[in-house]
């Protein structure tokens, strides 16, 4: 699913649990925090890691609209 892109004008929100995490992309996501998101970008059936966004900066994420 992280490979596929969405729709023009669209994002694709996939909310998970640690374990599946780790299966789907192996043990280096063992230590994803509480409320981290993970941003990833689809390219030609893969997929690139383009951010980890901690529970702690949504605050200010937010603020910044």
């Amino acid at each position: 699913m992280l490979g596929t892109a969405p729709q023009p004008g669209t994002n694709t929100v996939l909310i998970t649990h640690t374990p599946n995490i780790v299966d789907a992309l192996g043990k280096d996501w063992a230590e994803v925090k509480e409320g981290e998101a993970s941003i990833f970008r689809p390219a030609n059936g893969s997929y690139t890691l383009v951010a980890r966004v901690q529970m702690d900066d949504w605050p200010r994420i937010a603020a910044a609209k």
